[in-house]
């Protein structure tokens, strides 16, 4: 499978679905993790875990996004009975 994955979201989407896939099948070999270890060494320190991820200070806290809580079968109702004056 050659080519651009934006030209491709659906098979990106059934290949992320699988477990554990095979990514050496759908992906160049230049896109590595020995690719990239091999053009950068010595310009960009290996991260070998998160423990050594810089602190940064982004200035506020990041929260997960709040969780939209779905409408009761009564509420759903309610919104479809016209209002009579």
């Amino acid at each position: 499978m050659a080519g651009n994955w934006e030209a491709m979201p659906h098979a990106l989407a059934v290949i992320t679905t699988m477990r554990q896939p095979q990514m050496d099948l759908y992906v160049n070999k230049y896109y590595s993790v020995k690719k990239f270890q091999a053009a950068y060494h010595g310009i960009i320190p290996n991260i070998t875990d998160r423990d050594q991820w810089p602190e940064v200070d982004k200035g506020f806290k990041l929260l997960p996004p709040l969780s939209k809580k779905k409408k009761s079968t009564r509420q759903i109702e309610e919104e479809q009975v016209p209002i009579s004056n």
